[in-house]
Protein backbone atom coordinates (compact mmCIF):
# COMPACT_ATOMS: atom_id res chain seq x y z
CA UNK A 1 0.00 0.00 0.00
CA UNK A 2 1.21 3.90 -1.07
CA UNK A 3 -0.50 6.37 1.06
CA UNK A 4 0.60 10.56 0.95
CA UNK A 5 0.82 12.89 3.99
CA UNK A 6 1.75 16.76 2.99
CA UNK A 7 2.47 19.80 4.50
CA UNK A 8 1.84 23.52 2.73
CA UNK A 9 5.19 22.95 1.43
CA UNK A 10 6.03 19.00 0.71
CA UNK A 11 4.21 16.17 -0.52
CA UNK A 12 5.94 12.50 0.42
CA UNK A 13 4.45 9.27 -0.42
CA UNK A 14 6.09 6.18 1.88
CA UNK A 15 4.46 1.92 0.87
CA UNK A 16 4.24 -0.66 3.85
CA UNK A 17 7.17 -2.51 2.20
CA UNK A 18 9.75 -1.52 3.99
CA UNK A 19 8.30 1.71 5.41
CA UNK A 20 10.18 2.68 3.07
CA UNK A 21 9.22 7.36 1.59
CA UNK A 22 9.26 6.41 -2.06
CA UNK A 23 8.46 10.39 -3.55
CA UNK A 24 9.52 13.79 -2.02
CA UNK A 25 8.45 16.64 -4.01
CA UNK A 26 8.38 20.46 -3.54
CA UNK A 27 4.31 21.15 -4.31
CA UNK A 28 5.49 25.15 -5.75
CA UNK A 29 7.70 23.87 -8.68
CA UNK A 30 6.69 19.98 -8.85
CA UNK A 31 10.41 19.11 -8.34
CA UNK A 32 10.89 15.42 -7.19
CA UNK A 33 13.88 14.80 -4.84
CA UNK A 34 14.01 10.81 -4.37
CA UNK A 35 15.19 8.38 -6.31
CA UNK A 36 11.94 6.41 -6.72
CA UNK A 37 13.60 2.88 -7.60
CA UNK A 38 14.08 1.40 -10.70
CA UNK A 39 14.91 -2.60 -11.89
CA UNK A 40 18.17 -1.74 -13.98
CA UNK A 41 19.86 0.40 -11.82
CA UNK A 42 18.65 0.32 -8.14
CA UNK A 43 15.22 -1.00 -6.88
CA UNK A 44 14.86 1.24 -3.55
CA UNK A 45 14.73 4.78 -2.61
CA UNK A 46 14.80 5.12 1.17
CA UNK A 47 15.56 1.60 3.07
CA UNK A 48 15.73 0.99 6.44
CA UNK A 49 18.99 -0.83 7.83
CA UNK A 50 17.69 -2.71 10.59
CA UNK A 51 18.79 -4.89 12.72
CA UNK A 52 22.50 -4.62 11.32
CA UNK A 53 23.71 -2.57 9.07
CA UNK A 54 25.77 -3.98 6.32
CA UNK A 55 27.00 -7.45 6.18
CA UNK A 56 28.59 -9.96 9.00
CA UNK A 57 31.58 -12.04 8.62
CA UNK A 58 31.07 -15.25 7.28
CA UNK A 59 26.96 -13.68 7.69
CA UNK A 60 26.10 -14.42 10.83
CA UNK A 61 26.59 -12.91 14.88
CA UNK A 62 26.29 -14.51 17.84
CA UNK A 63 24.36 -14.64 21.12
CA UNK A 64 25.09 -16.71 24.28
CA UNK A 65 27.17 -18.76 21.81
CA UNK A 66 24.30 -19.39 19.07
CA UNK A 67 24.93 -18.13 15.81
CA UNK A 68 22.49 -16.37 13.98
CA UNK A 69 22.43 -15.51 9.89
CA UNK A 70 21.35 -12.19 9.10
CA UNK A 71 21.05 -10.86 5.13
CA UNK A 72 22.77 -7.95 4.49
CA UNK A 73 21.32 -4.32 5.80
CA UNK A 74 19.00 -6.79 7.86
CA UNK A 75 15.44 -8.02 7.02
CA UNK A 76 13.47 -4.52 7.89
CA UNK A 77 14.03 -2.92 4.14
CA UNK A 78 11.91 -6.45 2.65
CA UNK A 79 9.23 -7.04 5.55
CA UNK A 80 5.94 -5.68 5.25
CA UNK A 81 4.72 -2.84 7.87
CA UNK A 82 1.85 -2.30 9.71
CA UNK A 83 0.22 1.30 9.80
CA UNK A 84 -0.31 2.48 13.23
CA UNK A 85 -1.58 5.76 12.62
CA UNK A 86 -1.57 8.27 10.04
CA UNK A 87 -2.73 12.24 9.77
CA UNK A 88 -2.62 14.26 7.07
CA UNK A 89 1.27 15.33 7.56
CA UNK A 90 2.49 12.11 9.59
CA UNK A 91 2.32 8.67 9.57
CA UNK A 92 3.42 5.73 11.46
CA UNK A 93 4.20 2.56 10.02
CA UNK A 94 5.17 -0.72 12.92
CA UNK A 95 6.88 -3.89 12.86
CA UNK A 96 7.80 -6.26 15.29
CA UNK A 97 9.10 -9.60 15.91
CA UNK A 98 7.50 -12.76 14.34
CA UNK A 99 8.38 -16.88 14.74
CA UNK A 100 10.61 -16.31 11.51
CA UNK A 101 12.40 -13.40 12.77
CA UNK A 102 13.57 -14.59 15.94
CA UNK A 103 14.69 -17.46 14.12
CA UNK A 104 17.88 -14.82 12.62
CA UNK A 105 17.01 -12.01 15.44
CA UNK A 106 16.97 -13.42 19.02
CA UNK A 107 15.14 -10.55 20.44
CA UNK A 108 11.43 -9.53 21.02
CA UNK A 109 11.16 -5.97 19.43
CA UNK A 110 8.42 -3.43 18.47
CA UNK A 111 9.81 -0.68 15.78
CA UNK A 112 8.14 2.06 14.73
CA UNK A 113 9.27 4.32 11.73
CA UNK A 114 7.58 7.98 11.97
CA UNK A 115 7.58 10.29 9.01
CA UNK A 116 6.14 14.27 9.66
CA UNK A 117 5.89 16.86 7.74
CA UNK A 118 6.31 19.72 9.80
CA UNK A 119 4.23 22.66 9.80
CA UNK A 120 5.61 25.65 8.01
CA UNK A 121 8.77 23.48 7.46
CA UNK A 122 10.66 22.42 3.97
CA UNK A 123 11.56 19.49 5.64
CA UNK A 124 10.95 15.78 6.50
CA UNK A 125 11.63 14.59 9.48
CA UNK A 126 11.95 10.53 9.76
CA UNK A 127 11.85 9.12 13.91
CA UNK A 128 13.28 6.01 14.60
CA UNK A 129 11.77 4.11 17.92
CA UNK A 130 13.02 0.28 18.82
CA UNK A 131 11.13 -1.23 22.00
CA UNK A 132 13.02 -4.17 24.09
CA UNK A 133 10.39 -6.34 24.52
CA UNK A 134 12.86 -8.95 25.37
CA UNK A 135 13.51 -10.10 28.99
CA UNK A 136 17.04 -9.66 28.49
CA UNK A 137 19.46 -6.14 27.18
CA UNK A 138 18.58 -6.11 23.46
CA UNK A 139 21.48 -5.20 21.03
CA UNK A 140 21.19 -3.68 17.37
CA UNK A 141 22.67 -1.46 14.17
CA UNK A 142 20.06 0.63 12.26
CA UNK A 143 20.39 3.06 9.48
CA UNK A 144 18.83 5.17 6.78
CA UNK A 145 20.02 4.68 3.29
CA UNK A 146 17.67 7.85 1.37
CA UNK A 147 18.93 7.81 -2.71
CA UNK A 148 18.56 11.77 -3.54
CA UNK A 149 18.47 12.45 -7.31
CA UNK A 150 21.19 14.13 -8.81
CA UNK A 151 20.20 18.18 -9.73
CA UNK A 152 18.83 18.64 -13.12
CA UNK A 153 19.25 15.04 -13.76
CA UNK A 154 22.97 15.60 -14.59
CA UNK A 155 25.38 14.18 -11.91
CA UNK A 156 28.70 16.62 -13.50
CA UNK A 157 29.78 18.94 -11.57
CA UNK A 158 27.96 17.70 -8.01
CA UNK A 159 29.27 18.09 -4.92
CA UNK A 160 28.97 16.43 -1.44
CA UNK A 161 28.69 19.11 1.54
CA UNK A 162 29.75 18.42 5.11
CA UNK A 163 27.76 19.91 7.62
CA UNK A 164 28.17 20.65 10.89
CA UNK A 165 25.20 19.87 13.82
CA UNK A 166 23.57 22.85 12.48
CA UNK A 167 23.78 22.64 9.21
CA UNK A 168 26.26 25.09 7.96
CA UNK A 169 29.17 23.43 5.56
CA UNK A 170 32.20 22.48 7.84
CA UNK A 171 34.56 24.89 5.80
CA UNK A 172 37.58 24.18 8.23
CA UNK A 173 37.43 20.88 6.60
CA UNK A 174 40.32 19.80 3.79
CA UNK A 175 40.19 16.30 4.10
CA UNK A 176 38.17 13.39 5.60
CA UNK A 177 39.20 9.74 6.71
CA UNK A 178 37.22 7.10 5.52
CA UNK A 179 36.88 3.68 6.87
CA UNK A 180 37.58 1.11 4.26
CA UNK A 181 35.11 -1.64 3.04
CA UNK A 182 36.69 -4.08 1.12
CA UNK A 183 34.92 -6.03 -1.46
CA UNK A 184 33.14 -8.50 1.01
CA UNK A 185 31.30 -5.92 2.63
CA UNK A 186 33.48 -5.61 6.19
CA UNK A 187 35.97 -3.13 7.87
CA UNK A 188 39.42 -4.22 6.58
CA UNK A 189 40.73 -2.31 9.88
CA UNK A 190 42.40 0.60 7.34
CA UNK A 191 41.58 3.98 6.27
CA UNK A 192 42.24 6.20 3.93
CA UNK A 193 42.61 9.93 3.78
CA UNK A 194 39.90 11.87 0.65
CA UNK A 195 41.00 15.55 -0.07
CA UNK A 196 38.35 18.12 -0.13
CA UNK A 197 38.36 21.99 0.02
CA UNK A 198 36.49 23.51 2.45
CA UNK A 199 34.07 21.06 3.62
CA UNK A 200 33.06 20.05 -0.64
CA UNK A 201 34.58 17.54 -2.48
CA UNK A 202 33.21 16.18 -5.54
CA UNK A 203 30.73 13.37 -5.52
CA UNK A 204 30.68 11.52 -8.68
CA UNK A 205 34.43 11.04 -8.61
CA UNK A 206 35.15 9.95 -5.02
CA UNK A 207 32.39 7.44 -5.12
CA UNK A 208 33.93 6.17 -8.58
CA UNK A 209 37.12 6.05 -6.60
CA UNK A 210 36.25 4.83 -3.30
CA UNK A 211 32.62 3.19 -4.19
CA UNK A 212 31.74 3.44 -0.55
CA UNK A 213 32.79 6.21 1.67
CA UNK A 214 32.21 5.91 5.65
CA UNK A 215 33.40 8.64 8.32
CA UNK A 216 33.01 8.68 11.87
CA UNK A 217 33.80 12.27 12.51
CA UNK A 218 31.98 13.83 15.88
CA UNK A 219 31.97 17.41 14.30
CA UNK A 220 30.01 15.89 11.52
CA UNK A 221 26.00 16.82 11.67
CA UNK A 222 25.17 15.98 8.45
CA UNK A 223 25.41 15.58 4.44
CA UNK A 224 24.31 18.15 1.45
CA UNK A 225 23.99 16.96 -2.19
CA UNK A 226 24.97 20.78 -4.07
CA UNK A 227 24.46 21.29 -7.65
CA UNK A 228 27.17 22.42 -9.88
CA UNK A 229 26.40 25.78 -9.03
CA UNK A 230 27.67 25.39 -5.24
CA UNK A 231 23.74 25.46 -4.01
CA UNK A 232 22.67 22.41 -1.61
CA UNK A 233 19.65 20.88 -3.01
CA UNK A 234 18.83 18.68 -0.01
CA UNK A 235 20.42 18.15 3.42
CA UNK A 236 20.58 14.88 5.44
CA UNK A 237 20.69 15.90 9.05
CA UNK A 238 21.06 13.65 11.89
CA UNK A 239 22.72 12.60 15.45
CA UNK A 240 24.59 9.40 14.07
CA UNK A 241 27.87 8.62 14.79
CA UNK A 242 28.53 7.02 11.01
CA UNK A 243 27.87 8.62 7.50
CA UNK A 244 27.95 7.01 4.19
CA UNK A 245 28.07 8.03 0.83
CA UNK A 246 27.66 5.57 -1.83
CA UNK A 247 25.95 5.39 -5.70
CA UNK A 248 24.71 2.44 -8.20
CA UNK A 249 27.56 2.47 -11.07
CA UNK A 250 25.52 1.85 -13.55
CA UNK A 251 24.67 3.84 -16.31
CA UNK A 252 21.21 4.94 -15.54
CA UNK A 253 21.91 5.66 -12.16
CA UNK A 254 21.18 9.19 -11.35
CA UNK A 255 21.27 9.30 -7.60
CA UNK A 256 23.49 9.68 -4.78
CA UNK A 257 22.87 8.00 -1.25
CA UNK A 258 24.36 9.44 2.06
CA UNK A 259 23.19 7.33 4.77
CA UNK A 260 23.01 8.23 8.79
CA UNK A 261 24.11 4.94 10.45
CA UNK A 262 23.56 4.08 14.36
CA UNK A 263 26.16 1.08 13.84
CA UNK A 264 28.18 -0.22 10.73
CA UNK A 265 29.16 -3.63 9.18
CA UNK A 266 31.17 -6.40 10.46
CA UNK A 267 34.89 -6.22 11.31
CA UNK A 268 36.95 -8.91 9.27
CA UNK A 269 37.86 -11.66 11.22
CA UNK A 270 35.30 -10.74 13.75
CA UNK A 271 32.98 -13.83 15.10
CA UNK A 272 32.61 -12.80 18.84
CA UNK A 273 29.17 -11.89 20.34
CA UNK A 274 26.68 -9.18 18.83
CA UNK A 275 27.03 -7.10 22.41
CA UNK A 276 30.70 -7.10 21.62
CA UNK A 277 30.49 -5.82 18.57
CA UNK A 278 31.94 -2.60 17.39
CA UNK A 279 28.94 0.34 17.47
CA UNK A 280 26.41 -1.42 18.42
CA UNK A 281 23.17 0.05 20.15
CA UNK A 282 21.71 -1.53 23.20
CA UNK A 283 18.19 -1.29 25.15
CA UNK A 284 17.68 -2.34 28.43
CA UNK A 285 14.93 -4.68 29.19
CA UNK A 286 11.69 -2.34 28.72
CA UNK A 287 13.30 0.63 27.05
CA UNK A 288 13.06 2.27 24.43
CA UNK A 289 15.43 3.84 21.50
CA UNK A 290 14.79 6.77 19.75
CA UNK A 291 16.37 9.04 16.91
CA UNK A 292 16.37 9.52 13.03
CA UNK A 293 17.33 11.94 11.21
CA UNK A 294 16.12 15.34 8.81
CA UNK A 295 15.99 16.11 4.94
CA UNK A 296 15.83 19.79 4.74
CA UNK A 297 15.08 21.07 1.13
Amino acid sequence: MRYKIENEYIAVEAITKGAEAKSMVMKETGQEYLWPGDEENWGRSTPLLFPIVGRMHEKHFKHKGEKYFLKYHGFARESIYDVQSIEPNKIVFTLTDTPERLEVYPFKFLLEVIYELPQGEKCLQVTWRVHNKSDEEMYFSIGGHPGFLFPHGDMEGCKIAYLDKKGKVLENLQSIVSLVINADGLLAGETVEIPMENGIMPAVENTEKYDTILVNEKEIGGLGLCDREGNIVAKVLSDAPYWGIWREHTPGSQFLCYEPWFGVCGEVGFCGEIKDKLAIERIPVGGCWENGFKIEL
